[in-house]
């Protein structure tokens, strides 16, 4: 799993519906809410549950392509589509 991380600060926009998805398909720009994870392997699970990725954590979607950018915190992570389509997540309307 290749995983790469530098700090940023910025400020993330709500994704309308709430729906779940795959992390991959969040539209960039968007905040949204970390459900559960799929099919992963219990050493990338540890890796991104080190990172910050926990169910109930809210991620902002910096961008899908090449790879999936997310910040969590102040900490962007850049994830294989691979990996992103296995972390479940849903729309935040009323972030906090």
């Amino acid at each position: 799993m290749k995983l790469h991380s530098m700090k940023k600060d910025e400020r993330a926009r709500p994704l309308s519906g709430g729906a779940a998805m795959g992390l991959d398909a969040a539209p960039a720009g968007s905040l949204v809410r970390i459900l559960a994870f799929g099919d992963l392997p219990p050493a990338s699970l540890q890796h991104l549950q080190a990172y910050g990725l926990l169910p109930g954590r809210e991620v902002k979607v910096l961008a899908r392509r090449p790879l999936t950018i997310i910040l969590v915190e102040q900490t962007e992570l850049a994830l294989e589509r691979s990996v992103a389509s296995q972390v479940l997540v849903e729309g935040v309307q009323n972030p906090v």
